[in-house]
């Protein structure tokens, strides 16, 4: 069985996203188009019946 496989039928998924995901490098802005792709992609994950744990070191990052 290959990787692939295995995370196909895997039950939990952990997003780990840093705050470098979250804002622009360049001016520390709050990166938007990213953050909803990265939501969407978490829902997608959710209707599939997948447990999604999302952790984020971004918070701080984001909340400056």
């Amino acid at each position: 069985m290959s990787l692939r496989d295995k995370l196909k039928d895997a039950k939990r998924v952990v997003i780990k996203v840093g705050t470098s995901t979250l804002l622009y490098g360049e001016t520390g802005q709050i990166n938007l188009n990213r953050i909803d792709l990265l939501v969407r992609e978490i829902v997608d994950l959710s209707n599939q019946g997948k447990d999604v744990i999302l952790v984020t070191s971004g918070a701080i990052g984001v909340g400056m």
